[in-house]
């Protein structure tokens, strides 16, 4: 394997993973997308977008660190060495 295709592979696995991640926090606000914007819309409307995704990036955040226990494993499991040929 050149250190092309191991840079390849490990570039990939991080793509799918971060694909993953953003897949489940949208799917995971979806139910509270409209009282969550209702309430965003309660500040100054410049301020509201920031608000926005201030809130939503603390609350993944939270959900992250609060399962890291659970996730921190299954990523070092995925994460298998890769051996690069010279």
């Amino acid at each position: 394997m050149t250190r092309f295709h191991a840079l390849f592979a490990v570039i990939s696995a991080i793509v799918l993973f971060l694909h993953g991640l953003h897949s489940f926090s949208r799917q995971l606000y979806f139910p509270f997308l409209r009282p969550f914007a209702q309430a965003m819309l309660e500040f100054d409307p410049a301020m509201a977008v920031a608000w926005a995704h201030l809130t939503f990036n603390l609350t993944i955040a939270g959900i992250f660190l609060a399962t890291l226990d659970w996730v921190e494993p299954r990523l070092r499991h995925s994460m298998t060495p890769v051996s690069v040929e010279r």
